[in-house]
């Protein structure tokens, strides 16, 4: 990256990074890089939003802001006037990211892979999307003509590598993943200067999800895939390492990631407890519902395409059978709405973060809805796992407890937080997991990974303070980044700038306040209000990010 004498940030997202791998991994000396950044600089654990899924935690972290105003509130949430459920996407964002409030300073900046930025914005400098982005999705990139010297060096976008079955084929595919990433972002640098240049890297949280469990020493495939975690931080600080050569002293270098990683053993079906609890009624049977498409559309389907992708051309075999299976697994996501019935179900729980909606015209009005999330409340929180006799459920979160803004009330009444090991099993999961559908609270999950409260937060260069700064909260980062550019935060932020992570002390950070972004009031000015006017992708972009997440095992 040149110099231009103005100051300049790099920022590294690590998705769901976590000083539990990597503070070991220091101690015997195979991580010498983040090393080195956490001696010279300042570092915090970062606390992630509720929930703690990427989507909401990073539009948390490049906006400031808490997710009741940038409306971005779960992977797929309910949208109040269509009823249906949707993708998130950038169109649906109603604050300003980092870049944009650097660009409106004069600042160039160029964006890589970070999850939720699709479809592109028009940037002073350059956007290439990550996670949420439709495979194939035209114009993707911004602005086009470097875009396309992009994709004819690296190829198609994708945030990550596609899952394999073969666990060592995958680890294998995750590490050179590492390095593709690593020569986009010295490309990008090749072609700067950037004030700002902010990229992430994805594997980290896919080699979590997928190889936790080879950690246990009790694993029988421990000896070979034990290290599997650790290799992956090892490439990203491999990485590290050549990007910080190649950016020089002059520049802020900053490591961040949205959430953390721990064991996960337990799926937990709230929609069966619900069901139990006489608030989920209904019109059909769900499990022979369910069983139809899973067993039986889905697999005529693949034996069809089977005998007719051998008439085509690779590519257009590969779009066809990925289009067809997003259509079947599209229509199978929304069996769960289909089948309800409304006019006596209570309450029902979608969405990756596994929220819980009240009905309201069954809820009988804002009295009515206070009960009946007091109720839930109450019984969830006295959820126990009868194998182990411990709470399932660690909180309860209303609504408008934990976010404020104009998007409040489309977040669900109810956000859970699940006790250590245990993770919320979403409707959809049973088909994309393979997995008969059952009415069963507690079920095995395919995962062993899951994600966790506190990710990292680790800063240095000019104008960065030393040591550990304890914790900072998500919307911190981007009030810390603008402070040590010299841009002037605008009004309106949920974050503050981390004193304790700047050289000369700085304004008042939030790492104090027990409350946190959640019940911290300040003026709406970052507050978009009404979203653009048509934030929905098309159908067919959404069957096509269906069928990449199903790739990658994430759907």
């Amino acid at each position: 990256m040149e110099t231009t004498g103005t100051k300049r940030a790099i920022v590294l997202g690590w998705d769901g990074a976590t000083f539990d791998v990597i503070r070991p991994l220091i101690a015997r000396g195979r991580m010498p890089h983040t090393a080195r950044l956490m001696a010279e600089g300042a570092f915090a654990r970062l606390r992630s939003t509720i929930p703690a899924v990427t989507p909401v935690a990073w539009t948390t972290m490049i906006t400031g802001v808490n997710p009741g105003k940038h409306g971005i509130l779960d992977g797929h949430q309910l949208d109040p006037e269509t009823g249906r459920i949707r993708f998130a996407s950038a169109a649906m964002r109603r604050a300003p990211p980092l870049w944009s409030l650097i660009n409106a300073h004069g600042g160039r900046t160029a964006v890589l892979n970070v999850p939720v930025t699709y479809p592109p914005e028009q940037v002073n400098g350059f956007l290439a999307p990550g996670m949420f982005t439709p495979p194939g999705a035209p114009d993707a990139i911004f602005p086009a003509d470097m875009g396309a010297a992009f994709l004819a060096r690296f190829g198609p976008l994708a945030d990550s590598p596609p899952k394999y079955p073969d666990p060592l084929r995958y680890l294998e595919s995750l590490l050179a993943g590492v390095q593709t990433r690593l020569e986009m972002v010295l490309w990008l640098m090749e072609r700067g200067p950037w004030e700002l240049l902010f990229a992430v890297f994805m594997e980290v949280d896919r080699v979590q999800h997928f190889f936790w469990q080879y950690r246990d020493p009790a694993h029988p495939r421990h000896r070979e895939l034990g290290d599997a975690v650790d290799r992956v931080y090892e490439a990203l600080d491999a990485a590290l390492g050549r990007i910080l050569t190649a950016v020089g002293p002059d520049a802020i270098v900053a490591l961040a990631s949205d959430h953390g990683a721990g064991p996960l053993h337990t799926g937990v079906f709230l929609n069966a407890w619900l069901m139990d609890q006489g608030l989920l009624h209904m019109t059909r049977d769900f499990e022979k519902t369910f069983s139809r498409p899973a067993a039986g559309g889905l697999g005529l389907l693949r034996r069809v395409l089977a005998k007719a992708v051998s008439a085509v051309a690779p590519r257009a075999a590969a779009a066809m059978k990925a289009g067809a299976l997003a259509c079947e697994q599209a229509r199978v996501n929304n069996l769960l709405r289909s089948i309800i019935d409304w006019e006596r179900t209570l309450a029902w729980s979608d969405g990756m973060g596994g929220g819980i909606y009240v009905n309201p015209p069954a809820s009988e009005g804002p009295k009515g809805r206070t009960a009946l999330c007091r109720r839930l409340s109450a019984g969830l929180q006295g959820l126990v796992d009868p194998r182990t006799e411990k709470a399932v459920i660690e909180a309860v979160h209303w609504r408008e407890d934990i976010y404020h803004g104009s998007m409040v009330e489309a977040a669900p009444d109810l956000i859970l937080t699940c006790a250590p090991g245990y993770q919320i099993y979403a409707p959809h999961e049973f088909l994309i997991n393979a997995k008969a559908p059952s009415r069963e609270l507690f079920l095995d999950h395919p995962w062993s990974g899951r994600h966790e409260e506190y990710g990292v937060f680790v800063l240095a260069g000019p104008g960065v303070g030393g040591g550990d700064a304890d914790r900072c909260e998500m919307a911190d980062v981007t009030p810390t980044l603008l402070t040590l550019l010299g841009i002037p935060l605008p009004e309106g932020l949920d974050g503050h700038a981390l004193s304790r992570a700047l050289a000369d002390g700085g304004p008042p950070d939030s790492a104090s306040d027990p409350a946190a972004v959640s019940g911290r009031q300040s003026p709406d000015m970052a507050d978009g209000g009404p979203a653009p006017a048509d934030p929905q992708l098309a159908p067919e972009d959404e069957e096509a990010m269906k069928a990449q997440l199903k790739s990658l095992g994430y759907m």
